[in-house]
């Protein structure tokens, strides 16, 4: 049986080379990092330089598999040319950007902010 995708968006902030991407409901921690990825590369392949992307989970309850699942298949998070914030108070957020700083991950830098705009 297929999983009940989570309602995703995702949208460019005008005239800044900055994407956020919001998810509200189920998550799948495979499918949905890998969706994810292919839609961040269509959006910014016409870009160059560095390009921040905000993951708004603030309507998103993540778990423990959530997470390191979702670090392992997001393929973005390991390109130099990306800044990750994450949006959301669920102790799951704060637990991904410390495991992202682990070597097994890549010792990868988020940013873990309240709200989009704060990540903007």
């Amino acid at each position: 049986m297929a999983h009940q995708m989570a309602h995703k968006t995702a949208f460019q902030v005008p005239g800044e080379p900055i994407f956020v991407f919001s998810i509200a409901g189920s998550f799948h921690p495979i499918d949905d990092p890998q969706a994810a990825t292919a839609r961040f590369n269509e959006m910014t392949e016409h870009l160059s330089g560095n390009i921040a992307r905000i993951l708004d989970f603030s309507e998103c309850p993540l778990n423990v598999s959530d997470v390191l699942f979702g670090l392992e298949y997001d393929e973005t998070m390991r390109r130099d040319d990306v800044l990750t914030f994450m949006v959301g108070s669920n102790e799951m957020v704060a637990l991904a950007a410390r495991a992202a700083a682990q070597e097994q991950y890549g010792q990868i830098h988020i940013e873990v902010c309240a709200n989009v705009d704060e990540a903007i």
